[in-house]
C-alpha cells in the first residue's frame, strides 16, 4: 500500500512538471482583458499546436517555423486569413494597439537588434504571448521579462 501512494506521489510531481515551465498564474487585476473578437478556444486549439515546435528560420510548418511563419499560419489556419510573411510589413498592416489595451490575438512587435522591429509574436491575455524563439522554438513568454519589456516596440490588431 505504501508502495502505491509513494508511486501515485510520485507521478503526481512529475505530471505537475510535465506543464509549461513558464506557466505562472496571473491575474485580470494585473492584467485587464481587453474584449476580443477572436474565438479564444479556436486560437488557443491552434496556438498549442506549435507549443514546443523547433525555431527554423524561414519555416512554416510543425518540423519548423519562425516569429512570422507561426503568426502567419496560426491565422491561416483560424480564419483563412492571408497575411505578409516579413515582420515590417506586418508592423505596418494593422491598427495600433496601446500595451494596456492589448487583447488576445493582437501582434506584439520587438526589436532585437534596437534598430528596427525584428520580431513578432501573438499576444494570448495576462501579459504573455507566444512566439518563435531561435533558442527554444515555439514558447510562451512574459512581456514583463526584462529582455522583452526593453525590446518591446508596439503593437497591432488583425481582427478588429
Amino acid at each position: 500500500m505504501k508502495k502505491i501512494i509513494f508511486f501515485v506521489i510520485v507521478l503526481g510531481v512529475f505530471l505537475s512538471c510535465a506543464s509549461h515551465p513558464r506557466f505562472t498564474l496571473k491575474t485580470e487585476d494585473n492584467y485587464p482583458l481587453s474584449e476580443s473578437k477572436i474565438d479564444k478556444k479556436l486560437m488557443g486549439r491552434i496556438i498549442k499546436s506549435y507549443l514546443g515546435v523547433p525555431y527554423k528560420e524561414k519555416g512554416s510548418s510543425h518540423l519548423g517555423i519562425d516569429c512570422s511563419g507561426l503568426v502567419v499560419e496560426v491565422y491561416r489556419r483560424y480564419n483563412g486569413m492571408k497575411l505578409p510573411r516579413d515582420v515590417n510589413k506586418l508592423f505596418k498592416l494593422a491598427k495600433k494597439v496601446k500595451r494596456k489595451k492589448l487583447a488576445y490575438g493582437d501582434l506584439v512587435f520587438f526589436t532585437m537588434d534596437f534598430r528596427e522591429v525584428t520580431h513578432v509574436g501573438i499576444y494570448i491575455d495576462y501579459g504573455e504571448f507566444v512566439h518563435s524563439s531561435e533558442s527554444q522554438g515555439v514558447v510562451i513568454s512574459s512581456l514583463d521579462e526584462s529582455y522583452y519589456n526593453r525590446r518591446y516596440v508596439g503593437a497591432r490588431r488583425v481582427i478588429p
